[in-house]
């Protein structure tokens, strides 16, 4: 049976109030910045459902799942080539309208989301403002990744490094390993067979899964795409450079179109992936596209940066 989610916000907002010790954070994640509406979302394993605790939950990253400190400055590479984008399997909504091929010039992208501990970097050398978040402690751990920043504040860190935000079609293509499939690591969900996959919102409860907020970067060993590209699935959505458009396919009719594109070249909104750990599944598929306002500063939201010539053009600071 299917449950109706009126958007990601409302998803959010309901995750929240479940648990009443969270009414006290719920103001800062009510910004009227996610425009779809009518989501429908298949609850098989979704919190409150009967599958919602068939998984152990991995308490401790390092002691558990043998968690060390990624090096945060690790790109990887994704080759030229076509792959395929958008929904194949009829589960998302019409903004994620499959295409059976998208081609992209080679490219680098972050192994991981930018760092608290990276973003400080750029704060101390630049005197660039703080993050929305940095006096409250639960989200500013070094190894979280940053959230709390604008589509501005982050573009600037990711110039600063001689890199750039990816383009949504890079970071679909990154996030999917260039494969028709559902999730990073294929199409089980996150939860099945007892393993937890990615931090979402996936029990009773946000620590369930053992992360409250948002884990340590590279938290989930299986929550890695074919390209090495970690966390794509849950966690924090993440910015891109694109400028959202509902109906972008209307814009991929051709193969020239198909292309590398960039998107719009002008829009009120920007598009961000990957949905976050207060989402559950279904808006953390990698072909789940929203919109969010540029300005847009909260706890559920942050990056990772891209770059055409790999670590040795970027500035590993």
């Amino acid at each position: 049976m299917n449950q109706r989610i009126e958007s990601p916000l409302d998803e959010l907002i309901e995750n929240l109030e479940r648990t009443l010790s969270f009414r006290n954070i719920l103001p800062l994640l009510m910004v009227p910045v996610l425009l779809f509406s009518g989501c429908s979302q298949d609850t098989a394993g979704a919190p409150g459902s009967d599958n919602s605790k068939s998984w152990s939950a991995p308490v401790d990253p390092k002691s558990t799942l043998g968690w060390v400190l990624p090096d945060m400055n690790k790109m990887v590479f994704v080759p030229e080539g076509p792959f395929p984008w958008g929904d194949h399997y009829g589960d998302g909504e019409d903004s994620e309208k499959r295409i059976d091929e998208i081609y992209l010039d080679a490219f680098w992208i972050d192994a991981y989301e930018t760092t608290n501990a990276s973003y400080h970097k750029f704060i101390q050398a630049t005197g660039h403002g703080v993050p929305r978040f940095a006096n409250y402690t639960p989200v500013i751990k070094p190894a979280q990744p940053v959230v709390g920043v604008s589509w501005e504040e982050a573009n600037a860190y990711c110039k600063w490094m001689n890199k750039r935000l990816p383009t949504e079609f890079e970071w679909e293509k990154a996030a999917r390993g260039g494969k028709k499939i559902r999730y990073p690591w294929g199409d089980k969900r996150p939860d099945d067979f007892k393993v937890l996959r990615a931090n979402l919102a996936s029990g009773e409860n946000f620590d369930d899964d053992g992360f409250v907020y948002a884990a340590p970067v590279g938290s989930y060993p299986e929550n890695v795409s074919g390209y090495g590209m970690y966390d794509a699935t849950g966690n924090v959505w993440e910015w891109t450079d694109t400028w959202f458009y509902h109906y972008i396919y209307d814009n991929l009719k051709t193969a020239e179109d198909r292309r590398n594109p960039k998107g719009p070249e002008t829009g009120s909104y920007k598009a961000i992936r990957g949905g976050s750990w207060a989402n559950t599944s279904w808006s953390s598929r990698v072909s789940t596209r929203f919109p969010m306002a540029a300005g847009a500063r909260n706890m559920v939201l942050g990056f990772r940066c891209a770059n055409d010539k790999g670590p040795a053009d970027a500035g590993a600071k």
